[in-house]
């Protein structure tokens, strides 16, 4: 469900909360980075294959991650 959403409206990057597991991995395209803490919440970095990350910062509760896009 989620793969056809972000092939239909075309989206490069997606921001996802409250991920409680890592089930965003098989989306074939995509990239996921993944940040699950402690509580099994987390957050989640979804990005098009070609769109690369430098510098993925995450916190140790899960609840933020952050990344600066490399330059192509």
């Amino acid at each position: 469900m989620l793969d056809g959403f972000l092939r239909l409206q075309e989206i490069d990057t997606l921001l996802v909360q409250e991920v409680t597991r890592p089930v965003l991995h098989d989306i074939y395209g995509y990239t996921t980075h993944y940040n699950n803490g402690a509580s099994m919440r987390g957050t989640a970095i979804i990005t098009r294959d070609g769109i690369g990350l430098d510098n993925v910062t995450m916190t140790p509760s899960g609840r933020a991650i952050a990344a600066k896009f490399r330059k192509m």
